[in-house]
């Protein structure tokens, strides 16, 4: 599931994207990947608390999926606007992806009486090893392929995070104990 959740085909390509494809000054580009920045430090924390109030496969589900429908719209936009809103649903996204499998896969583990926080450590390290490695292979493939089209990269990056929405519905979320205070009480 984290090889296709992180489906940075698009990485080495996006700033080349805004400018050549959609013909976006330097700055423009710039400022856009900014507010990308700016939208998952801000939607972060209530990225959490929908994770942690609702559930953490939604929550992961949810995100992949409009990080799918954010490049996705990113490659139709052309107007200043529709590519701003493409990368607030992108940045939306990421933001309830962000910790969501993490905090998953150690309550799952915590649950079960034979398997330690120790071997959760085992399993991020295993996991975060392969995480980099498919990170390295997506980034030398979508630079590779911006040679010859800058928006398939983008649109591998549709298709990966597709595929982790889907497996994602095959996690099994252990029970939890939900809070009863209401979304805003929660994160704040």
């Amino acid at each position: 599931l984290s090889v296709f959740g992180f489906s940075f085909f698009w990485q080495p390509v996006l700033f080349l994207f805004l400018t050549q494809t959609k013909e976006l000054l330097p700055s423009q580009a710039l400022w856009l990947v900014s507010l990308y920045s700016l939208g998952v430090v801000i939607l972060e924390v209530p990225g959490g608390a929908v994770a942690d109030h609702y559930s953490r496969k939604l929550s992961a589900g949810l995100g992949y999926t409009l990080k799918g429908l954010g490049f996705f719209s990113l490659t139709l936009f052309t107007h200043t606007y529709g590519l701003i809103a493409s990368m607030f649903i992108i940045s939306l996204g990421e933001s309830l992806t962000s910790g969501s499998l993490e905090s998953l896969m150690y309550d799952s583990i915590k649950q079960s009486k034979e398997l330690t926080s120790k071997y959760f450590k085992h399993v991020v390290a295993k996991t975060r090893v392969i995480l980099h490695f498919s990170l390295a292979i997506f980034i030398a493939l979508g630079g590779y392929i911006g040679q010859y089209n800058l928006t398939l990269p983008l649109q591998l990056s549709v298709i990966g995070y597709l595929i982790a929405a889907l497996l994602t519905t095959r996690l099994i979320e252990p029970t939890k104990v939900f809070t009863n205070r209401g979304y805003l009480q929660h994160i704040l």
